[in-house]
């Protein structure tokens, strides 16, 4: 195994890393002023079964004083949502 300190001086180390994130929703929306709001309430299991793919990544690369990174974050997430049940019957279709 190379020491740390030898690993500095001999020029850019490099590093990728995968993470886990989960979230849920709990808010209120509304798409004109004045319209009354409606309420959107979503679990993070439920955020979960409507993700078709996810991945995050973080790289970093560092030389001496100097370093760059960069966050890679992408969502395919699909979902059928009734948001105000009839006489309004508004649903959302996230694709």
């Amino acid at each position: 195994m190379v020491p740390p300190a030898l690993l500095a001086k001999d020029g850019w180390q490099y590093r990728l890393t995968p993470y886990l994130w989960f979230a849920g929703l709990n808010a209120s929306v509304a798409t004109i002023p004045g319209a009354p709001a409606a309420p959107i309430d979503v679990s993070p299991s439920e955020a979960i079964e409507d993700t078709e793919a996810s991945l995050m990544l973080l790289f970093d690369a560092k030389h001496a004083r100097h370093g760059v990174f960069s966050d890679l974050v992408y969502s395919d997430v699909r979902s059928d949502a009734e948001l105000l049940p009839a006489p309004i019957g508004l649903t959302l279709r996230s694709i």
